[in-house]
């Protein structure tokens, strides 16, 4: 009885044993893409949590927003938001009775969005919203480097050296640290795919790649459009450029 009991004791044990050994094979299939990361990309990723956990250790510390009080493009850009928390248009202007909102509004609503997103109140989004500035700033030009130059360690160097700053929640600091590598990559895209054009027999899934690639270019301009005035004049200059290159 003793010895029955004892054999089975040994088989639960081997049993759990093997849960165990498939839970852990799970575990790592599912996580397979870790395999496929080099060192540039740990020590990417190491810099963006060392870049954000400095930069929200100094804005968290802010109770009001570091601008001029109640006046300069700060406090303006604000009332902007604010025009949209408070259920605006963002078609309408929150300064001007009756008149079109003359300014790109993708960064307003995106404060709009990360508030709600982590229930803090409108001015504490407007505060902290550089960090996530910063977070996109950081992967699109790693995203921009890796494609331009083929190369994981220049694309490391490109994103370290494109961190000029610490960037306010503003459309220009917006402009220049997150849609300056959308115009990259469009660039890239699309002239990726005209360099595709000149060979006549492509097979048809780099078709629907080519395809894949202008749709994403066409929704990075869009979002250009939509996010300031000169991020949406220098993208158009380089698209009417590439038509006769």
């Amino acid at each position: 009885m003793v010895k029955k009991n004892l054999n089975e004791s040994s088989g639960e044990n081997q049993a759990n044993q093997g849960n165990d050994f498939i839970d852990i094979t799970n575990f790592v299939i599912k996580f397979k893409f870790l395999r496929n990361l080099n060192w540039q990309d740990y020590v990417f990723i190491a810099l963006l949590i060392l870049v954000l956990s400095y930069n929200f250790n100094t804005v968290s510390k802010l109770k009001q927003l570091p601008g001029p009080l109640y006046g300069g493009d700060i406090y303006f850009h604000f009332g902007n938001v604010m025009h949209v928390n408070n259920g605006g248009s963002v078609f309408k202007s929150s300064h001007y009775l009756n008149e079109y909102q003359h300014y790109p509004w993708l960064m307003y609503v995106l404060v709009w969005i990360f508030s709600k997103l982590f229930f803090i109140n409108i001015l504490r989004a407007d505060i902290l919203f550089p960090i996530v500035i910063l977070f996109f700033s950081m992967l699109t030009t790693y995203i921009a480097g890796k494609l331009v130059f083929k190369n994981k360690t220049l694309a490391l160097l490109f994103s370290i050296g494109f961190l000029h700053g610490v960037p306010l929640s503003v459309p220009t600091s917006f402009y220049s640290f997150v849609l300056l590598p959308f115009l990259i990559i469009i660039f890239y895209l699309i002239r990726n795919d005209n360099l595709s054009k000149q060979n006549t027999r492509k097979k048809t899934h780099k078709k629907i790649l080519n395809l894949k690639n202008l749709v994403i270019a066409g929704v990075l301009y869009g979002l250009c459009g939509i996010g300031h005035v000169a991020a949406f004049l220098s993208t158009s200059l380089f698209l009417l450029l590439l038509l006769f290159y």
